[in-house]
Protein backbone atom coordinates (compact mmCIF):
# COMPACT_ATOMS: atom_id res chain seq x y z
CA UNK A 1 0.00 0.00 0.00
CA UNK A 2 1.21 3.36 -1.18
CA UNK A 3 1.07 5.67 2.04
CA UNK A 4 -0.85 8.70 1.77
CA UNK A 5 1.03 11.93 2.25
CA UNK A 6 -0.96 14.71 3.28
CA UNK A 7 1.53 17.90 2.86
CA UNK A 8 -0.12 21.60 4.05
CA UNK A 9 -4.03 20.65 4.67
CA UNK A 10 -3.78 22.71 8.06
CA UNK A 11 -1.02 25.13 7.77
CA UNK A 12 0.81 25.26 11.46
CA UNK A 13 -1.85 22.92 13.35
CA UNK A 14 -0.88 22.07 16.60
CA UNK A 15 2.64 23.36 15.94
CA UNK A 16 5.38 23.65 18.82
CA UNK A 17 8.13 25.83 18.25
CA UNK A 18 10.72 25.65 21.22
CA UNK A 19 13.23 27.97 22.18
CA UNK A 20 17.05 26.51 22.77
CA UNK A 21 18.62 29.83 24.12
CA UNK A 22 22.44 28.09 22.95
CA UNK A 23 21.12 28.29 19.51
CA UNK A 24 19.44 31.40 19.09
CA UNK A 25 21.00 34.53 20.34
CA UNK A 26 18.56 37.29 22.52
CA UNK A 27 17.71 40.56 22.00
CA UNK A 28 20.79 41.71 24.24
CA UNK A 29 23.15 39.29 22.51
CA UNK A 30 22.53 40.34 18.90
CA UNK A 31 23.17 44.02 19.76
CA UNK A 32 26.42 42.77 21.19
CA UNK A 33 27.08 41.11 18.02
CA UNK A 34 26.09 44.07 16.04
CA UNK A 35 28.19 46.65 17.74
CA UNK A 36 31.23 44.73 16.81
CA UNK A 37 30.20 44.66 13.31
CA UNK A 38 30.10 47.96 13.19
CA UNK A 39 33.81 48.20 13.56
CA UNK A 40 34.24 46.85 10.08
CA UNK A 41 34.73 49.37 7.85
CA UNK A 42 32.79 47.62 5.08
CA UNK A 43 29.76 47.60 7.56
CA UNK A 44 27.34 50.45 8.93
CA UNK A 45 25.01 49.77 11.76
CA UNK A 46 21.92 52.00 12.35
CA UNK A 47 19.25 52.35 14.90
CA UNK A 48 16.28 52.68 12.50
CA UNK A 49 13.45 52.35 15.67
CA UNK A 50 12.82 51.03 19.03
CA UNK A 51 10.17 48.44 20.08
CA UNK A 52 7.09 48.84 22.08
CA UNK A 53 8.93 47.98 25.46
CA UNK A 54 11.91 50.53 24.18
CA UNK A 55 14.58 47.87 22.69
CA UNK A 56 16.39 48.98 19.72
CA UNK A 57 15.78 47.97 16.25
CA UNK A 58 18.78 48.09 14.59
CA UNK A 59 19.97 46.95 10.34
CA UNK A 60 23.90 46.41 9.36
CA UNK A 61 24.46 47.65 5.94
CA UNK A 62 27.40 45.83 4.10
CA UNK A 63 28.91 47.96 1.13
CA UNK A 64 32.06 47.36 -0.31
CA UNK A 65 33.76 51.15 -0.52
CA UNK A 66 35.92 49.56 -3.37
CA UNK A 67 33.08 48.48 -5.47
CA UNK A 68 33.69 49.71 -9.30
CA UNK A 69 29.60 49.96 -9.63
CA UNK A 70 28.46 53.68 -8.29
CA UNK A 71 26.44 53.28 -4.79
CA UNK A 72 22.90 54.17 -6.37
CA UNK A 73 23.20 51.75 -9.14
CA UNK A 74 23.56 48.64 -7.13
CA UNK A 75 20.99 46.81 -6.53
CA UNK A 76 20.06 46.67 -2.81
CA UNK A 77 18.73 43.52 -0.88
CA UNK A 78 17.39 43.55 2.21
CA UNK A 79 17.51 40.53 4.96
CA UNK A 80 14.65 40.45 7.49
CA UNK A 81 14.06 38.18 10.45
CA UNK A 82 11.86 36.86 13.12
CA UNK A 83 9.34 39.40 12.87
CA UNK A 84 7.54 36.45 15.00
CA UNK A 85 9.35 36.34 18.11
CA UNK A 86 9.27 32.51 18.24
CA UNK A 87 10.76 31.60 14.65
CA UNK A 88 14.33 32.58 15.43
CA UNK A 89 15.91 30.24 12.87
CA UNK A 90 16.69 33.44 10.53
CA UNK A 91 18.35 35.70 13.24
CA UNK A 92 21.85 33.64 13.87
CA UNK A 93 21.88 32.67 10.16
CA UNK A 94 21.69 36.41 9.47
CA UNK A 95 24.70 37.39 12.00
CA UNK A 96 26.45 34.29 10.20
CA UNK A 97 26.17 36.02 6.93
CA UNK A 98 27.53 39.31 8.57
CA UNK A 99 30.26 37.14 10.09
CA UNK A 100 31.32 35.67 7.06
CA UNK A 101 31.29 39.49 5.61
CA UNK A 102 34.09 40.07 8.54
CA UNK A 103 36.27 36.92 7.90
CA UNK A 104 36.60 38.10 4.43
CA UNK A 105 34.11 35.43 2.95
CA UNK A 106 32.57 34.38 -0.37
CA UNK A 107 29.95 37.46 0.78
CA UNK A 108 32.36 40.08 0.48
CA UNK A 109 32.90 38.81 -3.72
CA UNK A 110 28.95 39.79 -4.54
CA UNK A 111 29.45 43.15 -3.26
CA UNK A 112 30.47 44.99 -6.50
CA UNK A 113 27.07 45.52 -7.91
CA UNK A 114 24.89 44.97 -4.53
CA UNK A 115 24.53 46.26 -1.19
CA UNK A 116 23.33 44.01 1.45
CA UNK A 117 20.77 45.71 4.56
CA UNK A 118 20.58 42.93 7.20
CA UNK A 119 17.75 43.55 10.01
CA UNK A 120 18.47 40.52 12.30
CA UNK A 121 15.56 40.92 14.84
CA UNK A 122 12.36 42.92 14.14
CA UNK A 123 10.72 42.22 16.94
CA UNK A 124 12.85 42.30 20.11
CA UNK A 125 10.06 41.86 22.34
CA UNK A 126 9.07 38.92 21.24
CA UNK A 127 12.00 37.49 21.03
CA UNK A 128 12.58 38.05 24.65
CA UNK A 129 9.04 36.70 25.84
CA UNK A 130 9.13 33.33 22.82
CA UNK A 131 5.99 34.30 21.19
CA UNK A 132 5.13 34.97 17.61
CA UNK A 133 3.32 39.29 18.30
CA UNK A 134 5.03 41.98 19.80
CA UNK A 135 4.71 43.12 23.26
CA UNK A 136 1.47 43.80 23.11
CA UNK A 137 0.73 40.87 21.35
CA UNK A 138 0.25 42.21 17.87
CA UNK A 139 1.20 40.37 14.87
CA UNK A 140 3.95 42.40 13.01
CA UNK A 141 3.11 40.64 9.93
CA UNK A 142 -0.36 41.53 9.35
CA UNK A 143 0.49 45.45 9.91
CA UNK A 144 2.13 46.37 7.02
CA UNK A 145 -1.32 48.63 5.72
CA UNK A 146 -2.41 50.26 9.30
CA UNK A 147 1.41 50.43 10.67
CA UNK A 148 0.33 51.05 14.28
CA UNK A 149 3.27 49.11 15.82
CA UNK A 150 6.90 50.08 16.09
CA UNK A 151 8.00 47.29 14.80
CA UNK A 152 6.17 47.20 11.81
CA UNK A 153 7.80 51.15 11.37
CA UNK A 154 10.59 50.54 11.44
CA UNK A 155 10.35 47.73 8.95
CA UNK A 156 9.09 50.76 6.38
CA UNK A 157 11.85 53.21 7.34
CA UNK A 158 14.11 50.81 5.86
CA UNK A 159 12.50 49.84 2.71
CA UNK A 160 12.02 53.46 2.09
CA UNK A 161 15.11 54.92 3.34
CA UNK A 162 17.51 52.10 1.66
CA UNK A 163 15.30 52.16 -1.69
CA UNK A 164 15.36 48.39 -1.25
CA UNK A 165 14.93 46.50 -4.60
CA UNK A 166 15.16 42.50 -3.33
CA UNK A 167 13.85 41.67 -0.54
CA UNK A 168 13.57 38.15 1.79
CA UNK A 169 11.43 37.82 5.00
CA UNK A 170 12.58 35.06 7.29
CA UNK A 171 10.15 32.70 9.26
CA UNK A 172 9.58 29.16 10.46
CA UNK A 173 6.72 26.93 10.60
CA UNK A 174 5.59 23.96 12.38
CA UNK A 175 5.52 20.61 11.02
CA UNK A 176 2.57 18.04 12.24
CA UNK A 177 3.38 14.29 12.37
CA UNK A 178 0.20 12.10 14.08
CA UNK A 179 -1.83 9.95 12.20
CA UNK A 180 -1.75 5.92 12.62
CA UNK A 181 -2.06 3.85 10.07
CA UNK A 182 -1.66 7.03 7.57
CA UNK A 183 0.94 9.36 8.52
CA UNK A 184 -0.31 13.16 7.74
CA UNK A 185 2.03 15.85 7.76
CA UNK A 186 1.50 19.38 7.19
CA UNK A 187 3.77 21.16 4.88
CA UNK A 188 6.61 18.38 4.49
CA UNK A 189 9.14 20.29 3.27
CA UNK A 190 12.40 21.71 5.20
CA UNK A 191 11.37 24.67 3.19
CA UNK A 192 9.09 26.85 1.93
CA UNK A 193 8.90 30.27 0.35
CA UNK A 194 6.07 32.18 -1.81
CA UNK A 195 6.17 35.06 -3.97
CA UNK A 196 4.21 38.47 -3.66
CA UNK A 197 -0.14 37.23 -4.40
CA UNK A 198 -1.31 40.48 -4.25
CA UNK A 199 -3.23 41.03 -7.79
CA UNK A 200 -2.17 44.47 -8.01
CA UNK A 201 1.81 43.51 -8.04
CA UNK A 202 3.50 44.41 -11.14
CA UNK A 203 4.66 41.81 -13.79
CA UNK A 204 8.09 43.12 -13.40
CA UNK A 205 8.60 42.60 -9.76
CA UNK A 206 6.69 39.47 -9.95
CA UNK A 207 8.61 37.85 -12.62
CA UNK A 208 11.79 38.90 -10.56
CA UNK A 209 10.96 37.55 -7.19
CA UNK A 210 9.56 34.36 -9.30
CA UNK A 211 12.78 33.83 -10.40
CA UNK A 212 14.75 34.44 -7.45
CA UNK A 213 12.77 32.15 -5.76
CA UNK A 214 12.31 29.20 -8.35
CA UNK A 215 15.60 29.68 -10.06
CA UNK A 216 17.92 31.44 -7.79
CA UNK A 217 17.05 29.92 -4.25
CA UNK A 218 15.72 26.17 -4.79
CA UNK A 219 18.17 25.06 -6.81
CA UNK A 220 20.90 25.20 -4.60
CA UNK A 221 18.84 24.04 -1.85
CA UNK A 222 18.38 21.21 -2.93
CA UNK A 223 21.99 20.69 -3.75
CA UNK A 224 22.46 21.20 -0.50
CA UNK A 225 20.43 18.26 0.60
CA UNK A 226 17.16 19.51 1.25
CA UNK A 227 13.46 19.64 0.45
CA UNK A 228 11.82 22.57 -0.82
CA UNK A 229 7.78 23.98 -2.10
CA UNK A 230 5.63 26.27 -2.43
CA UNK A 231 4.12 27.90 0.49
CA UNK A 232 0.22 27.20 1.09
CA UNK A 233 0.25 24.20 -1.75
CA UNK A 234 -1.40 20.63 -0.10
CA UNK A 235 0.31 17.99 -1.86
CA UNK A 236 -0.37 14.19 -2.01
CA UNK A 237 2.81 11.94 -2.94
CA UNK A 238 4.26 15.41 -3.98
CA UNK A 239 1.62 16.26 -6.41
CA UNK A 240 -0.08 19.83 -5.90
CA UNK A 241 -3.77 18.83 -4.43
CA UNK A 242 -5.09 22.27 -3.31
CA UNK A 243 -3.56 25.98 -2.41
CA UNK A 244 -5.04 26.90 1.23
CA UNK A 245 -2.58 29.39 2.80
CA UNK A 246 -0.51 32.57 1.43
CA UNK A 247 -2.76 34.91 0.10
CA UNK A 248 -3.03 38.38 -0.72
CA UNK A 249 -3.59 40.32 2.60
CA UNK A 250 -1.74 43.74 1.50
CA UNK A 251 -1.14 43.58 5.72
CA UNK A 252 1.84 41.07 4.98
CA UNK A 253 4.83 42.08 4.59
CA UNK A 254 5.39 39.32 1.07
CA UNK A 255 2.69 41.03 -0.57
CA UNK A 256 3.34 44.49 0.81
CA UNK A 257 7.01 44.09 -1.04
CA UNK A 258 5.41 43.78 -4.32
CA UNK A 259 3.21 46.48 -4.04
CA UNK A 260 6.43 48.77 -2.68
CA UNK A 261 7.81 47.45 -6.58
CA UNK A 262 10.35 44.98 -4.44
CA UNK A 263 10.91 41.74 -5.73
CA UNK A 264 10.27 39.62 -2.21
CA UNK A 265 9.71 36.32 -0.69
CA UNK A 266 8.34 34.68 2.10
CA UNK A 267 10.79 31.84 3.38
CA UNK A 268 10.02 29.12 5.67
CA UNK A 269 11.90 26.68 7.45
CA UNK A 270 10.16 23.74 9.41
CA UNK A 271 10.15 22.92 12.79
CA UNK A 272 9.29 19.47 14.24
CA UNK A 273 6.44 19.36 16.74
CA UNK A 274 8.03 16.97 18.56
CA UNK A 275 11.60 16.92 18.94
CA UNK A 276 14.13 14.50 17.04
CA UNK A 277 17.60 14.10 16.20
CA UNK A 278 16.68 14.98 12.41
CA UNK A 279 15.21 18.69 12.55
CA UNK A 280 17.94 20.53 15.26
CA UNK A 281 18.05 23.84 15.47
CA UNK A 282 21.41 23.76 13.90
CA UNK A 283 19.51 22.06 10.80
CA UNK A 284 16.95 25.03 10.47
CA UNK A 285 19.87 27.34 10.95
CA UNK A 286 21.51 26.14 8.29
CA UNK A 287 18.81 26.13 5.58
CA UNK A 288 18.21 29.43 6.56
CA UNK A 289 21.88 30.12 5.86
CA UNK A 290 21.57 28.44 2.59
CA UNK A 291 18.53 30.62 1.40
CA UNK A 292 20.67 34.00 2.25
CA UNK A 293 23.52 32.78 0.48
CA UNK A 294 21.21 31.62 -2.47
CA UNK A 295 19.41 34.88 -2.65
CA UNK A 296 22.76 36.75 -2.09
CA UNK A 297 24.40 35.25 -4.85
CA UNK A 298 21.72 35.12 -7.67
CA UNK A 299 20.95 38.93 -7.33
CA UNK A 300 24.50 39.15 -7.47
CA UNK A 301 24.58 37.61 -10.82
CA UNK A 302 21.07 39.60 -11.96
CA UNK A 303 21.78 42.89 -10.01
CA UNK A 304 20.85 45.36 -12.97
CA UNK A 305 17.66 42.37 -13.35
CA UNK A 306 16.17 43.33 -9.96
CA UNK A 307 16.23 47.36 -10.11
CA UNK A 308 15.14 47.43 -13.56
CA UNK A 309 12.09 45.75 -12.25
CA UNK A 310 10.91 47.76 -9.72
CA UNK A 311 11.98 50.88 -12.52
CA UNK A 312 9.93 49.42 -14.85
CA UNK A 313 7.08 48.51 -12.47
CA UNK A 314 7.22 51.80 -10.69
CA UNK A 315 6.89 53.39 -14.70
CA UNK A 316 3.86 50.84 -15.48
CA UNK A 317 2.15 52.26 -12.31
CA UNK A 318 2.00 55.49 -13.82
CA UNK A 319 1.87 54.75 -17.60
CA UNK A 320 -0.55 51.99 -17.72
CA UNK A 321 -2.55 52.26 -14.86
CA UNK A 322 -4.69 48.97 -13.85
CA UNK A 323 -7.82 48.80 -14.96
CA UNK A 324 -9.00 46.58 -12.06
CA UNK A 325 -7.97 46.66 -8.35
CA UNK A 326 -7.56 42.52 -8.00
CA UNK A 327 -7.19 41.42 -4.52
CA UNK A 328 -7.18 37.50 -4.48
CA UNK A 329 -10.35 36.58 -7.14
CA UNK A 330 -12.05 40.06 -6.41
CA UNK A 331 -11.63 42.90 -9.06
CA UNK A 332 -13.37 46.57 -8.16
CA UNK A 333 -12.90 49.94 -10.27
CA UNK A 334 -9.85 51.66 -9.83
CA UNK A 335 -10.52 54.82 -9.88
CA UNK A 336 -7.83 57.75 -10.61
CA UNK A 337 -8.27 59.18 -7.36
CA UNK A 338 -10.05 58.64 -4.39
CA UNK A 339 -11.62 60.82 -1.88
CA UNK A 340 -10.83 60.86 1.72
CA UNK A 341 -11.61 62.19 5.17
CA UNK A 342 -9.45 65.79 5.31
CA UNK A 343 -7.69 64.16 8.87
CA UNK A 344 -4.15 64.42 9.44
CA UNK A 345 -4.08 60.77 10.65
CA UNK A 346 -4.99 60.31 7.03
CA UNK A 347 -2.10 62.62 5.83
CA UNK A 348 0.27 60.85 8.34
CA UNK A 349 -0.16 57.64 7.11
CA UNK A 350 0.11 58.41 3.43
CA UNK A 351 3.59 60.29 4.68
CA UNK A 352 4.82 57.08 6.00
CA UNK A 353 3.97 55.06 2.84
CA UNK A 354 6.02 57.16 0.79
CA UNK A 355 2.63 58.09 -0.65
CA UNK A 356 2.08 61.80 -1.78
CA UNK A 357 -0.51 63.15 -0.30
CA UNK A 358 -2.79 64.77 -3.13
CA UNK A 359 -4.63 67.71 -3.08
CA UNK A 360 -7.13 69.36 -0.18
CA UNK A 361 -10.63 70.03 -1.49
CA UNK A 362 -13.62 71.74 0.31
CA UNK A 363 -14.90 67.73 0.16
CA UNK A 364 -11.55 66.33 1.47
CA UNK A 365 -8.34 65.16 0.98
CA UNK A 366 -8.34 63.58 -3.10
CA UNK A 367 -5.07 61.72 -3.46
CA UNK A 368 -4.17 60.96 -7.39
CA UNK A 369 -3.51 57.40 -7.34
CA UNK A 370 -1.80 57.27 -11.05
CA UNK A 371 1.40 56.55 -9.08
CA UNK A 372 4.61 54.70 -8.57
CA UNK A 373 2.94 52.75 -5.82
CA UNK A 374 -0.42 52.56 -7.40
CA UNK A 375 -1.10 49.38 -6.18
CA UNK A 376 0.01 50.29 -2.77
CA UNK A 377 -2.39 53.22 -2.55
CA UNK A 378 -5.32 51.31 -3.64
CA UNK A 379 -4.44 48.44 -1.37
CA UNK A 380 -4.83 51.38 1.65
CA UNK A 381 -7.99 53.29 0.44
CA UNK A 382 -9.75 51.38 -2.04
CA UNK A 383 -13.42 50.24 -1.19
CA UNK A 384 -12.30 46.45 -2.22
CA UNK A 385 -9.22 46.29 -0.53
CA UNK A 386 -10.02 43.87 3.23
CA UNK A 387 -7.42 46.22 5.02
CA UNK A 388 -8.95 50.15 3.71
CA UNK A 389 -7.91 51.88 6.21
CA UNK A 390 -10.50 54.50 6.27
CA UNK A 391 -13.39 54.45 7.82
CA UNK A 392 -16.16 54.14 5.11
CA UNK A 393 -14.42 53.35 2.33
CA UNK A 394 -13.76 49.56 3.06
CA UNK A 395 -16.61 47.06 2.08
CA UNK A 396 -16.73 43.84 3.62
CA UNK A 397 -14.83 41.46 1.34
CA UNK A 398 -16.53 38.41 -0.17
CA UNK A 399 -16.31 35.60 0.52
CA UNK A 400 -13.55 34.20 -2.27
CA UNK A 401 -11.35 37.83 -1.44
CA UNK A 402 -11.30 36.93 2.60
CA UNK A 403 -10.16 33.45 2.04
CA UNK A 404 -5.92 34.23 2.11
CA UNK A 405 -6.73 36.49 4.95
CA UNK A 406 -8.68 34.10 6.87
CA UNK A 407 -6.20 31.39 6.59
CA UNK A 408 -3.24 33.90 7.11
CA UNK A 409 -4.70 34.91 10.87
CA UNK A 410 -2.27 34.67 13.75
CA UNK A 411 -1.01 31.18 14.45
CA UNK A 412 1.55 29.57 16.60
CA UNK A 413 4.27 29.82 13.94
CA UNK A 414 4.85 30.63 10.36
CA UNK A 415 3.31 33.40 7.83
CA UNK A 416 0.10 30.79 7.95
CA UNK A 417 -3.14 29.54 9.73
CA UNK A 418 -4.25 29.53 12.96
CA UNK A 419 -3.64 26.69 15.38
CA UNK A 420 -6.57 24.56 15.33
CA UNK A 421 -7.55 20.68 16.12
CA UNK A 422 -6.77 18.64 12.89
CA UNK A 423 -11.12 18.12 12.20
CA UNK A 424 -11.09 21.80 11.62
CA UNK A 425 -8.05 21.97 9.87
CA UNK A 426 -8.83 19.56 7.46
CA UNK A 427 -11.77 20.73 5.13
CA UNK A 428 -13.56 17.72 4.06
CA UNK A 429 -13.09 18.89 -0.12
CA UNK A 430 -9.40 18.78 0.42
CA UNK A 431 -9.49 15.15 2.33
CA UNK A 432 -11.69 13.55 -0.64
CA UNK A 433 -9.17 15.43 -3.39
CA UNK A 434 -5.92 13.92 -1.23
CA UNK A 435 -7.34 10.20 -1.31
CA UNK A 436 -8.75 10.39 -4.59
CA UNK A 437 -5.64 11.50 -5.69
CA UNK A 438 -3.64 8.88 -3.55
CA UNK A 439 -5.82 6.31 -5.23
CA UNK A 440 -5.19 6.93 -8.46
CA UNK A 441 -1.76 6.98 -7.90
CA UNK A 442 -2.07 3.58 -6.36
CA UNK A 443 -4.20 2.13 -9.52
CA UNK A 444 -1.14 3.22 -11.40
Amino acid sequence: MVPLLLSGIAGTVGAQLSQDEEAFPGPDEVQDRLSTFDEHPWIEVTQVGTSTEDRPIKVAEVADPNATTPREERAVTLILTQQHGNEPAGTPAAIRLLENVTAGGPVTDRLDDQVLVVMPMVNPDGSEAFQRGNADGVDINRDHIDLETPEAEAVHRVINDWDIDVALDHHEYGGFGPGNPVPVRTYDHDLLTLYPIHGNVRGPTLDAASDLMYQGIWPQVEEEGYSVNEYGEVTVNDEGVDKIAGGPDPGILRNHYGLHNVAGLLIETRVDQYPNEFHTPERRIEIQRVVMDAATRYVDQHADRFSTAKEKSAELAVELPSEKYVEGNTTGDLAKAYELPNEEEVKDLMEQHTIEPGVVTEDGLVHDAVHPLRGHAAALFHPDSSRAVVEGTATTPPDNASTGADLEEASADGEGPSAVPLGMGVTLASLMAALALAGRARAR
